[in-house]
Order: C-alpha cells, then structure tokens, then sequence
C-alpha cells in the first residue's frame, strides 16, 4: 500500500488487538489513519487509541438483534463526521455490520472511495440454514457489490464460503495474522530464552494456550488433562475467557497448580514473556467445529511458529494444515 493515503477504518471495536495492529501497521507505511468504531467493553477496557478515533458507542459481542439501534445511533454521528470521513481515498471495514456503515459513508460521500471488506471469522449466523441466516447472506451478498476488495485472515474462507455460497467472484487478497511489528531476531532469542522450570520431575511438558479463550471444548480437554496428569503436564493460558464460563475458569486456574493463568498480555509486547517458557502451543479450536474453527488461521500459529515452539492442531482443519 503506498503511503500518503488516507484511510478511514470502521471497526467494532478499538480496544481489539487485532485492529490495533491494522492501525500500527497502516501507519506504519505511512498512511494517514482515522477511525470509527465501536466498544464491545471485553477485555483491554483501558487501552486508548493512539490514533484519531471517533466513537461511535457500546455494543454487545454477538448480540446481532441489539446492534441495529446502536447502529441507527452511530448513522447520525457518521454524518456529523462526514466532512471529516468524505476526504478519505480507502473506507476499510472490518465485518459486516462496518461494511454497511462503510457503504453508506460512501453513498454519503459521493461514491468514490474504495470499500475494503477484512472477514477474520465467519461466525454461526452467516451459515444457519433459517431465514435469519438467509437474509443474512443475502446483505452481504448484496454489500460485496460495492466492496473493491475482500480481505481474508485465511484462504479457508474463500475455498468454502466466499465462492461455493457468496458466489463472490471479486479481487480477495490474504491478510496473514503474522506477528507485527515483528522483534528482531537477537530480541526474539532474548525474549523467548528458555525458562528454568522447577518441578521435581524433569519430564514435564507445558503447553501454552493463548488469545481469545474461546473454545469450550479445549478448556474442558485442558481441564482433564490437568487433573490426571498433574506431575506431567502445565499449562499456560493467557488472554481473557470470553466463552468460556468465567466462575469455572477463574475457580480451576485457582484450584489446580498445573493451571497458570498469566492474565491478560500485550500483543505484540508481551508475546516473548509468554512463549518463552512453554513447549508447545495449543492450536487446537472446536469452538465453531464445523465451519470457523475448520476453516480459520489463529493467531496462535503465527506467534508460536514466530519463536519457534511446536504447534498442536487438528489434522483436516486449516489450521492442521498450515502446521
């Protein structure tokens, strides 16, 4: 991307780690960067945006239904913005609920900026077989008319959703979730120096498990696991359980010694700390088995393979593959 553009971002939340490293990275290149976006109050509640943020208020995560009045409300603070938003050359949205604030924009505008369209998850509404799930296909189908690229976290969503179901036959460009800005290697090794690890028998394995703590049927494994091999194996979680019952999580990681909960990190600051001490990293994902989790890339991949640390994943997911 050539600097000196100015770019408008529509985001769903400012304090995810994810658009914070689209932000640094479009800045990076020299890019002038402005966003809009909305809250979603999980996790990293303080973080302010180091860039030029309007907001656009609170939403609820996968509260679908709930978002329409909320977005009613950020319409009438877009066109107060526009003047503002309208010098733009790119509108980058990020999900669709962005897309159409993006489009609108653009109508509002005057329709000459290049639309974006980032999908890093493909969430269960987009492919239930009800007529919620159809009208939701049908919009997006609808929206990608105006989008001049689609932008996806892994090429699994355009091999089985984008084509075979969207019939979206435009340009698709794949935005890894690489480590970014990447540690230069003598940081790296510095950084992922091995830990001594102080338990009596020298054949302990511990894994660490990352990000967003998702997947219930991971934590129910790594619950197991803990509890019949507590002299065998450790395990590192760091990130915020955000599907995961908090009471259990937070009353397991107390309970057993095995079970080291680091609290939420920094990404990519924190990312050496919490690699540094581990063996392997826990790739698996049966959050969404039959759809996202067959289909996406995590971060988990990028930021292990980064400091070199053997991945685990699924064998037929993306993911499995990838590894």
């Amino acid at each position: 991307m050539d600097g000196n553009i100015k770019i408008t971002v529509f985001s769903s939340d400012y304090t995810d780690a994810c658009l914070i490293k689209r932000m640094r990275a479009l800045a990076g290149v020299g890019c002038e960067v402005l966003c809009v976006s909305f809250q979603r109050q999980r996790y990293n509640r303080d973080y302010i945006p180091e860039w030029n943020n309007i907001h656009l208020g609170v939403i609820q995560d996968r509260k679908y239904l709930q978002r329409i009045p909320v977005l009613f409300r950020a319409i009438g603070r877009l066109f107060m913005a526009r003047h503002m938003i309208g010098t733009s050359k790119v509108f980058y949205a990020i999900n669709l609920d962005q897309l159409l604030l993006a489009v609108f924009m653009r109508y509002l505008c005057g329709g000459k900026v290049l639309i974006a369209y980032e999908v890093a998850d493909i969430q269960y509404p987009f492919v239930r077989k009800d007529l919620f799930g159809g009208l939701l296909r049908w919009l997006e189908r609808c929206l990608l008319r105006s989008v001049g690229l689609l932008v996806v976290t892994s090429p699994g969503y355009i091999r089985n959703y984008f084509l075979p179901v969207q019939r979206y036959q435009g340009q698709w460009f794949l935005l890894e979730n690489k480590v970014y800005p990447a540690p230069t290697d003598a940081l790296r090794t510095l950084q992922c120096s091995r830990e001594s690890i102080s338990y009596e028998n020298d054949h302990v394995w511990v894994v660490g498990f990352f990000g967003a703590l998702k997947c219930k049927k991971s934590w129910e494994i790594i619950k197991h696991i803990a509890r019949v091999l507590p002299d065998k194996v450790v395990f590192k979680l760091a990130g915020y359980p955000t599907r995961i019952d908090q009471e259990d999580f937070f009353a397991t990681t107390e309970e057993l010694e095995n079970l080291i909960y680091l609290g939420e990190y920094k990404n990519p600051d924190e990312l050496g700390k919490i690699y540094g001490g581990i063996d392997l990293v826990w790739c698996f994902d049966f959050a969404n088995g039959e759809y996202n989790s067959v289909w996406c890339l995590a971060n988990r991949l990028y930021e292990g393979g980064y400091f070199e640390i053997p991945l685990l994943a699924s064998k037929n997911y993306e993911s499995g593959n990838f590894v």
